[in-house]
């Protein structure tokens, strides 16, 4: 099979490094795709064999973004067979108990539209030192929180059209409970503060901020180191850390799918925090 990854950038000068080099070993890095919308903090200069496919800086607006991703994607699909479509800080990980890569799950799964079952990982800064970023993230980060939202469609072997954020699509998916995205935004006090920073100052297009899209890379620090930080500090203390199992939520999810306006939306669980296990700490 012929296998690509595609994301849609902006001055993502920690993220990016890290998604080329897990979806370059899996892939090659001259079958990853990056829109890059005008960054200029360097992040984007030497990407390698990775392809820029570079875009003028405007007012960011999810709609165009994932425009952009779906025509892209669709346009790939001459060349590739199957693509990840997935934001800087998304890293897709089989269980590593079934499938040696990523590559492997697809190859055996040969999926349409997969659902990847959404996890932060979270930076428990009472027990966990800064981020070493040239060991691996997943040998120094324990607790992540299962959340709806971050469960999304990301992997697509057909032409696909993504909602703003990518959370639906309008091909209905298909759920696996050996698939996981670890989104990487609260990996890291440090780093994701000025991350939140750069999103904080970004020029929102109108349509944008009336429609709510992005709003959660909006807001006040002090909000985002509550829900960032706190609470997971907060779960820790409580005993509020329960096994990596996901049985029931991918019940309610499937379950609970509906077709709006022609888009599938999931059903909804609740968030939890779980343990990472060990067999994945040297996966990213």
């Amino acid at each position: 099979m012929r296998l690509a990854a595609l994301t849609y950038v902006y001055n993502e000068n920690v993220n990016l490094k890290i998604w080329r080099d897990y979806y370059g070993r899996n892939f090659g890095e001259e079958n990853l795709y990056i829109i890059d919308h005008g960054s200029n903090d360097g992040s984007t200069s030497d990407l390698g064999k990775a392809n820029k496919i570079s875009i003028p800086r405007t007012e960011f607006d999810d709609i165009h973004k994932s425009t952009a991703l779906s025509a892209m994607h669709t346009a790939l699909l001459q060349s590739f067979d199957c693509i990840v479509v997935a934001d800087g800080d998304e890293i897709i990980v089989p269980d590593p108990l079934k499938y040696e890569s990523l590559t492997h799950y697809i190859v055996q799964k040969k999926p349409t539209v997969m659902i990847c079952i959404g996890l932060n990982v979270r930076h428990i800064l009472t027990m966990e030192p800064p981020l070493n970023l040239s060991c691996p993230i997943l040998s120094q980060r324990k607790i992540a929180s299962f959340a709806t939202p971050t469960t999304k469609p990301l992997i697509s072997s057909v032409p696909t059209i993504w909602q703003p954020g990518g959370h639906q699509c309008n091909i209905r998916p298909c759920f696996d409970s050996d698939v996981f995205v670890f989104h990487l935004k609260l990996m890291d006090y440090t780093i994701s503060m000025a991350r939140h920073g750069i999103n904080k100052e970004n020029q929102w297009s109108p349509r944008a901020m009336q429609s709510g899209h992005g709003v959660h890379h909006r807001f006040e620090y002090e909000k985002f180191v509550s829900e960032g930080f706190l609470d997971p500090i907060n779960a820790y203390k409580q005993d509020l850390i329960f096994p990596f199992e996901f049985e029931e939520e991918i019940k309610l999810l499937r379950d609970g799918v509906t077709e709006i306006n022609g888009s599938y939306w999931t059903g909804h669980a609740a968030q939890k925090y779980v343990k990472i296990p060990d067999r994945f700490c040297s996966l990213i």
